[in-house]
């Protein structure tokens, strides 16, 4: 018996076990939408060409807002990258999703140190 089997998600969401390890995937924000889970507000994102939708945690919605602006509107048709790395919840290490975004021209013009 797989356990793999037995607690396997049957959730449109995306979770970090659903990701390749140690890759970052290029996605293509398609739509957004506001649910509500756990008894909060959440934005879950959808992409083009992708069946799972991805709950943005504030980390992950400031995270594009810094570069995309607060207005999920924007968003839609801009690249973010998805990757799966370990981060400390409750006072464990679990595996959690993070975004990234890329801005054009960030290696042209580096900032001064």
């Amino acid at each position: 018996m797989n356990i793999n089997d037995i607690y396997a998600s049957g959730s449109d969401y995306l979770k970090a076990e659903h990701l390749p390890p140690g890759r970052e995937i290029v996605v293509v924000i398609s739509q957004y939408s506001e649910i509500e889970l756990d008894g909060k507000k959440k934005i879950a994102l959808s992409f083009q060409n992708k069946e799972k939708s991805l709950v943005l945690n504030k980390t992950n919605a400031i995270a594009i807002a810094h570069v995309y602006g607060p207005e999920c509107k924007d968003w839609l048709g801009k690249q973010i990258i998805l990757y799966s790395t370990k981060v400390d919840y409750a006072g464990q290490m679990v595996d959690a999703i993070r975004v990234r975004v890329v801005v054009q021209g960030d290696s042209e013009n580096p900032a001064d140190f």
